[in-house]
């Protein structure tokens, strides 16, 4: 694919590719598949049946921990890129 020059094409194309990155990001390191993702972004958070103060997590604490470390790189990719095409 030839790049463009026109400046709003290669952000908006950056951002739109933005969940995809994230996704395979997080299926990386979490060591999901696609449909696990997907599977888990639609649990949720479910009472305790043994304990009604108690809330059983739909996610681990490593798994949380990871996810948001990936949207971290996702977000730093994002700046360095903005910051490299202010410079041009």
């Amino acid at each position: 694919m030839r790049k463009t020059s026109n400046i709003l094409a290669r952000v908006h194309s950056r951002f739109i590719n933005l969940p995809t990155q994230l996704r395979k990001n997080i299926c990386q390191e979490c060591g999901w598949s696609t449909p696990t993702f997907y599977r888990k972004m639609r649990i949720k958070d479910k009472p305790d049946p043994n304990d009604i103060n108690n809330i059983i997590p739909s996610l681990s604490n490593a798994e949380k921990d990871a996810i948001l470390r990936q949207a971290q790189v996702c977000l730093t990719n994002i700046n360095d890129y903005m910051r490299r095409l202010s410079k041009k």
